[in-house]
């Protein structure tokens, strides 16, 4: 059996607005008595937990305090966000937030591990790009759009310093952690809700996080790009770690005529346009996991290479619909994710 957490799936069609009430948690069947799991719109897309029966009503309550202060400081698609406020704010010295701090840590950290290709100054240029709202509003009759003076379409880490609250900021930014910042969700709440005693598999609009040992030993997962013309889905088992899927599919929009999606090449400040569709990669934390997808869609024809020097595994979809495996990813249904290799090395 599989518990049907598509690691490509887009979740984002039904995802709630910011501002409006959070939703309930929605009980998802499945035959394992061992297990419960809920979902409920977030953070524009679904997150899901999965853990024992008896921690699911305290593990959901959890999530809905964190998921919520995630949201007031972080989101770009709300007003009266930290991420916002900031934007508006412009140039200057800033104490921060905790959390703020803690994501924009994470986001250099990514930065400095793609050799660049993760920019977290883009907020700017997405919204020049057309993704200016969330995305569930974008053509559609939703909320207008979050204003900022041209000020804030800056980009470029060299913009800002971080020293632990204190952020300078040199040129007005719009920070963009939507992504980066997903993925530290799923990976702080799996390491939270791990404390209440029971094994945890946390998706954030399919990116995930686990801890503990399910029963049977791993999590099975379904392979699934969800798109015209893809093959079949196939199981594969996740014992440990993150897995994180980028994709060009996910949240695509027309632009001045034109088709455009949410994964921008810092070097251009426009939608990749390279050879991938898709990119899935298992590691050791589901921040890892997203970073490395991400960047080996921008990294284009380099993804392979980029990938390897990491020691990591992955499956990449062609534009083509062709399917390259990197390093260990399994060939066969029912394989296990590794979040490591054993050979390779970090830049």
């Amino acid at each position: 059996m599989s518990l049907d957490l598509h690691i490509e799936r887009d979740a984002a069609r039904d995802a709630g607005l910011p501002g409006r009430p959070r939703r309930a948690w929605r009980p998802i069947a499945h035959p394992l008595k061992e297990l419960a799991i809920r979902e409920r719109p977030a953070l524009g897309t679904t997150v899901r937990l999965v853990t024992a029966p008896g921690a699911v009503t305290e593990a959901t309550t959890l999530a809905d305090t964190y998921l919520d202060e995630l949201d007031k400081v972080a989101s770009r698609f709300r007003p009266d966000s930290e991420v916002c406020a900031l934007a508006r704010a412009g140039a200057g010295v800033f104490f921060i937030s905790p959390l703020l701090a803690e994501l924009l840590e994470h986001a250099l950290e990514a930065w400095r591990y793609s050799d660049g290709l993760l920019d977290p100054t883009l907020g700017g240029a997405l919204i020049a790009a057309g993704y200016d709202r969330d995305f569930a509003a974008i053509g559609g009759s939703g909320p207008a759009p979050v204003s900022f003076e041209d000020g804030a379409l800056c980009t470029g880490v060299d913009a800002f310093d971080l020293h632990g609250r204190l952020l300078e900021i040199e040129r007005p930014i719009l920070f963009d952690l939507g992504s980066s910042a997903k993925a530290h969700a799923a990976d702080v709440l799996a390491a939270r809700l791990s404390l209440l005693g029971a094994a945890v598999l946390v998706s954030l609009g399919g990116d995930l996080a686990s801890r503990g040992t399910p029963p049977g030993g791993a999590w099975p997962l379904l392979i699934d790009e969800m798109s015209p013309g893809a093959t079949a889905p196939v199981q594969l088992l996740l014992r440990e770690g993150g897995l994180a899927t980028s994709s060009t599919l996910r949240r695509r929009w027309n632009a001045a005529g034109k088709p455009a999606h949410h994964l921008l090449d810092p070097r251009t400040a426009l939608p990749a346009s390279g050879p991938w569709r898709t990119a899935s990669v298992v590691a050791a934390s589901c921040v890892r996991a997203n970073a490395a997808s991400s960047a080996a869609i921008i990294a284009g024809e380099g993804a392979s290479r980029f990938l390897e020097l990491r020691a990591l595994s992955a499956r990449l979809v062609g534009t083509d619909g062709s399917v390259h495996l990197v390093g260990d990813w399994p060939t066969r249904a029912e394989g296990l994710l590794e979040p490591q290799r054993t050979s390779g090395r970090r830049p």
